[in-house]
């Protein structure tokens, strides 16, 4: 059974539609930039090098990012008991 509630602010066009509204916005969006390219900056000067990496640095930054991964994981609480099924009440 779909729940249904009426809102005067939503369109009920549903979740389908509304991911192929935001493809097809998407699709627009970076057919124009191909073909316009209004988003390029040309570089009026030499061409300028990057920087050698600093492999020390790159190691801590990679440490930090498995650490910001991997820690939320670790935070979630782990349930105790079983979750009641949908629709059921429990005693407070």
């Amino acid at each position: 059974m779909r729940a249904t509630c009426w809102n005067p602010y939503r369109l009920g066009l549903g979740t389908a539609v509304t991911s192929v509204i935001f493809l097809a916005a998407i699709l627009v969006t970076v057919v124009h930039l191909t073909r316009s390219r209004s988003d390029v900056i040309e570089a009026d000067g030499p061409a300028r090098t990057p920087r050698a990496a600093n492999p020390a640095r790159e190691r801590i930054m990679l440490g930090y990012y498995a650490f910001v991964a991997t820690w939320p994981s670790l935070r979630l609480p782990r349930p105790k008991e079983p979750l009641p099924e949908a629709g059921t009440r429990t005693a407070p």
